[in-house]
């Protein structure tokens, strides 16, 4: 089921995120998620706002049919830290927690330039934290949570990783990153070498990156660029998903492998054919559908169920 031709069209002729502009981007990233069919769910779908250290935090919960009480993942959803909301990748979440079992709750957190690393992190971090600590009032068991994410999302997914065994607060039992940016610090042109520039392009990304950052040297710090981290030790298990026409493939790649070397189990897929943000069109791409029910089967296997 390919893409459609009128949604690729959009897709390779929609200008460049840095010259349409932060508003108008976070808008047609919208419309463009809205024009996507609805993934059938059996379960209930509801919204929510979590309040932590003053913080406001909305998110969508997506919870199956059960009797007792379920595991949970906690879903950000990718868009560079810039755009990016909860219809964007409503379809991975649906599809995510049907193949799973699990409660899928989608995490509606602050987007830079109005918010700068590490608060993204800092407000993920403690929205997880505080459904770890409330998990029976989600239905939810505190023994079996993960972490799952997409581009951005994942690297916030990778970084939660780090920084819960940092600080001991909680414990995860899995994580799936979907095409995951976990290098912030290599040059940008270089991921770019043989590979056309389709969704993302090289200004775009240093756009980006020019509005997460207050300062480019925190890009070298592990929580922004986790494939940084001295060592990977003691993390979770992980999914780890990569696109052939992706300029994230390599350091996805990279970081699976190091993880596999510092004892991590880990399950990677690589679609060669596929573009960077092709999950986002669940429902819609066949290898869309395919890489999140390979990372639901890996959940399910995690949670033991």
């Amino acid at each position: 089921m390919p893409i459609s031709e009128r949604m690729l069209e959009m897709i390779k002729k929609a200008p460049p995120l840095h010259v349409t502009g932060i508003e108008a981007a976070r808008r047609g990233l919208t419309a463009m998620s809205c024009m996507l069919p609805k993934v059938a769910f059996s379960g209930s779908i509801k919204e929510k706002v979590i309040t932590t250290f003053g913080q406001e935090t909305l998110v969508r919960i997506y919870t199956p049919v059960s009797s007792g009480l379920l595991p949970l993942v906690m879903y950000m959803h990718g868009g560079g830290f810039v755009v990016g909301d909860l219809e964007y990748m409503d379809g991975a979440c649906r599809l995510l927690a049907q193949t799973a079992g699990c409660i899928v709750v989608n995490v509606d957190y602050c987007l830079a330039p109005e918010h700068k690393f590490p608060e993204a992190l800092e407000e993920c971090y403690n929205a997880l934290k505080w459904i770890y600590d409330n998990a029976t009032d989600f239905g939810a068991d505190a023994g079996k949570i993960a972490v799952a994410g997409d581009s951005a999302g994942a690297n916030l997914g990778a970084a939660i990783c780090l920084l819960a065994r940092e600080r001991k607060e909680f414990s995860l039992v899995y994580q799936v990153l979907f095409y995951p940016v976990v290098d912030f610090a290599s040059d940008i042109a270089a991921k770019f070498e043989g590979l056309p520039e389709i969704l993302l392009n090289i200004e775009d990304l240093r756009w980006m990156s020019e509005l997460y950052f207050e300062d480019l040297n925190d890009a070298k710090k592990p929580q922004a660029s986790p494939l940084l981290a001295e060592s990977l030790v003691g993390l979770p298990p992980a999914t780890v998903i990569t696109a052939g026409i992706d300029p994230l493939a390599q350091e996805g790649r990279m970081y699976a492998e190091r993880l596999a070397t510092a004892g991590v189990e880990v399950f990677h897929k690589h679609f060669a054919s596929m573009i960077h943000g092709f999950v986002g069109f669940v429902g819609r791409v066949e290898e869309a559908n395919e890489a999140v029910v390979d990372a639901g089967k890996q959940l399910k296997k995690a949670f033991g169920c």
